[in-house]
């Protein structure tokens, strides 16, 4: 199916919710780390790209959900059952059907088979060694219909990434640790790979980021 550019939500607008110190704006949950205002703001950024595709009675799964799932507090009061992952996440029960865990996502994930109907991954791809396997986790993870929602940094952004961090305007630590940068089609490649039947991508963020929804 060739590639599509205009990305339609299949949800409502949400509040995209303040971002809180003691998480990775940046998807893993590092949360000893020191996190400023850019980092916060871009944060912000990733998760209003995603907030429009979440629906009411949707069963979610955020990778990379840091310890304070701030995403679980930007849908404010949707009603939805959530579950965030991260591998320096506490297990934490924060709101009435919503749980967080602390889980790698290198590999296979505690859950069962289309178990959930929607994924979130905003800005984890690029901190893993093997970004197709969760690509695959996350296609087996989700049902008939089910949607993949993902943002990561384009080669664009590498550059301008890097000279922030070195002037400690976003975090140094966690720019250092991206594995890779994603053109778009290379993206979109690994998702299909994984079996995905839909690929969307649009650039945002000045073309500096990306969001790819996919499709089961």
């Amino acid at each position: 199916m060739p590639e599509q550019q205009d990305i339609t939500p299949h949800g409502g607008t949400h509040d995209g919710g303040a971002a809180s110190a003691d998480s990775s704006p940046h998807g893993h949950g590092r949360s000893a780390r020191s996190w400023n205002a850019v980092d916060r703001f871009i944060r912000a950024l990733r998760t209003r790209q995603a907030l429009p595709f979440i629906a009411a009675g949707d069963r979610v799964l955020d990778v990379g959900s840091g310890r304070d799932a701030h995403f679980l507090r930007a849908l404010g009061g949707l009603d939805v059952e959530y579950v965030g992952v991260d591998p320096e996440a506490e297990d934490a029960l924060p709101a009435p059907r919503a749980t967080i865990m602390r889980a790698s996502f290198d590999g296979r994930l505690p859950f069962g088979d289309g178990s959930f109907t929607k994924i979130v991954s905003l800005a984890s791809l690029e901190h893993l060694d093997d970004p197709a396997s969760l690509l695959r986790e996350s296609r087996r993870l989700l049902g008939r219909g089910g949607m993949l929602i993902l943002t990561t940094p384009t080669p664009a952004a590498k550059p301008v990434l890097v000279a922030l961090a070195a002037f400690g305007i976003v975090n140094k630590e966690e720019i250092a640790e991206h594995r890779r940068y994603f053109g778009r089609d290379e993206l979109v490649g690994l998702c299909r790979a994984a079996g995905f039947s839909r690929v969307e991508h649009r650039h945002f963020e000045l073309g500096f980021n990306q969001l790819v929804i996919c499709g089961a």
